[in-house]
């Protein structure tokens, strides 16, 4: 009949209707999908343009700037690990120190493992006078700090000790006894060290510290650092 016609016409249409919407469905959430990915992947480009932007700015001690180019990085990545070493860093070396032990306890929130915000952190304690939670956090994180960056850390560490305390002629010692078996320290970044010695308070120390740091960092000759050992 005229009626089951129109109705298996209607059930057709509404059939093929349905073929569209879905197949327009689809293509929108592809289309969402590529769109997503192409933003993901621009942001990933920007990130590592503006890290290295950051890296130039810091090597030129551009430390201000640093930290604006920090801040816009962030704004594309709250917590991109990278970005938030650096400004720790700038934190750091411009003795911003308790702005860094909040970022690096960031990081540690997102990255429990990470082994250089394990070491950074335990450093800023230093500078912080903290020498207990540096303690704690090379005890909880042994492991770490037995490689070669470790051992370079924890000899900072105890000299660091001496330093803190003024006690010149123990810091006097403790350089001479391990002078011959220290090799320099390649992958450490002593210039957080540096700056924290030549803004301290300490009168008795300060030259022979940053002399050895200087050494330590092949700056100066060993012989210009065992005269002042003597």
């Amino acid at each position: 009949s005229e009626l089951d016609k129109l109705n298996n016409l209607k059930v057709e249409l509404e059939s093929r209707i349905k073929v569209i919407s879905d197949t327009q469905k689809t293509y929108e959430q592809e289309i969402t999908k590529i769109q997503t990915q192409n933003e993901e992947q621009n942001n990933k480009i920007k990130l590592l343009e503006l890290q290295n932007k950051i890296d130039i700015l810091i090597a030129e001690k551009k430390y201000p700037a640093a930290l604006e180019v920090c801040n816009k990085a962030l704004e594309i990545s709250h917590n991109d690990s990278n970005i938030l070493a650096s400004k720790a860093l700038i934190y750091t070396v411009t003795r911003s120190y308790n702005d860094a032990v909040s970022i690096y306890k960031k990081i540690l929130e997102n990255e429990p493992a990470n082994e250089d915000a394990i070491m950074n952190l335990a450093e800023v304690y230093l500078f912080t006078d903290k020498p207990k939670l540096s303690q704690k956090l090379m005890d909880a994180n042994s492991k770490i700090f037995e490689d070669n960056n470790g051992i370079e850390f924890k000899t900072i560490y105890k000299f660091m000790l001496l330093f803190n305390n003024d006690d010149l002629d123990g810091l006097k010692a403790e350089i001479k006894n391990e002078l011959d078996n220290i090799e320099f320290f390649v992958a450490w970044n002593l210039d957080e060290a540096k700056t924290y010695v030549k803004h301290s308070d300490s009168n008795n120390c300060k030259e022979i510290m940053l002399l050895f740091l200087e050494y330590l960092d092949e700056e100066i000759d060993v012989e210009i650092l065992k005269e002042k050992l003597e």
